[in-house]
């Protein structure tokens, strides 16, 4: 069951969710939606720790989905709503970016979505793209799928034994 997240000191919220907070629960699904803003995916960094944490994993396995999780994050609070931050300031024209945490038998599943649109990753460079590269690194599975309705980037690990 996912509760309502609407905190009042966290102007981030905007919909429903179950970090925030609260605390999290073992074996429940994490959930929320948020302003697509850097404080926020950092805000969302934060819960997804605390929720792997709930989980009892490993903590290399806690550190690898938290820095790929706050990867896809980050990169859809940058660049998602990019083109809709060209015609006025960045405040009227951010969008939300979604992430979804669980565990099933053997795996650890991280999903995190927006609605806005997708960017051609650069050629990697000395300071810049190299956020797919580090999720593949850090992930048994990367899948990015992108549309008209948004991108959606979902990262696995494959763990025999894990709890679901």
């Amino acid at each position: 069951m996912v509760a309502e997240m609407t905190p009042a000191s966290d102007p981030s919220a905007v919909g429903r969710g179950s970090a925030n907070g609260r605390p999290a629960q073992p074996g429940a699904p994490l959930s929320c939606e948020v302003l697509a803003t850097p404080f926020a995916a950092s805000r969302l960094r934060h819960d997804l720790s605390a929720w792997l944490r709930a989980q009892h994993l490993a903590v290399e396995l806690v550190e690898a989905v938290v820095l790929a999780g706050y990867e896809a994050l980050a990169n859809a609070a940058e660049h998602a709503y990019q083109r809709f931050r060209s015609g006025g300031s960045a405040a009227e024209h951010v969008g939300t970016v979604r992430l979804r945490a669980w565990t099933e038998p053997g795996r650890i599943e991280i999903r995190v979505g927006d609605h806005g649109s997708w960017r051609t990753p650069r050629r990697v460079g000395e300071r810049r793209g190299r956020g797919l590269v580090l999720m593949r690194a850090l992930a048994d599975e990367v899948t990015v799928q992108t549309g008209a309705t948004g991108t959606t980037v979902t990262l696995s690990w494959l763990r025999p034994g894990l709890p679901g």
